[in-house]
């Protein structure tokens, strides 16, 4: 999928706010939208198809019963000095930073939040559907 680079300043501007080494787009199956400048293209796209899982699995323990059917809102994975924060950022669409393991948790998920909330409207990606022309049982529209 080619870089949506409308939305670039928008990565640099949080990748500056919260000191990240990385900021990136991605749809909810894994494909990236945008990335910050500086991301090595490969880099980000191996990312955003790993932090889809992350985020599908995490949307999945959210919605179960036992835990209130509660809303997927944030997914955090700590490595060897670094973090990973991502959380959803429009309709199957999420944003994760890679962080140093010191910032302030609590200010990088303000400034993720300002800005899922400033445009947060505008970052959807339409679910994808694939048609047969097969119209025998059996067949049909993927993904509904």
């Amino acid at each position: 999928m080619s870089r949506d680079s409308r939305l670039t300043w928008l990565l640099d501007d949080l990748a500056d706010r919260t000191r990240a080494d990385l900021a990136i787009l991605f749809t909810a199956d894994g494909l990236l939208r945008d990335r910050s400048t500086g991301t090595d293209p490969l880099s980000a796209e191996q990312i955003s198809a790993r932090c889809a899982g992350i985020c599908g699995g995490a949307k999945s323990m959210a919605s179960v019963p036992a835990l209130g059917g509660a809303r997927f809102e944030q997914a955090l994975i700590g490595m060897d000095g670094r973090v990973c924060y991502m959380c959803p950022a429009g309709d199957q669409t999420y944003v994760a930073v890679v962080v140093d393991r010191g910032v302030d948790l609590g200010m990088l998920t303000f400034e993720v939040q300002r800005v899922v909330d400033k445009v947060g409207e505008h970052l959807g990606t339409q679910v994808r559907r694939r048609v047969f022309s097969d119209t025998s049982p059996g067949r049909g529209v993927i993904g509904e």
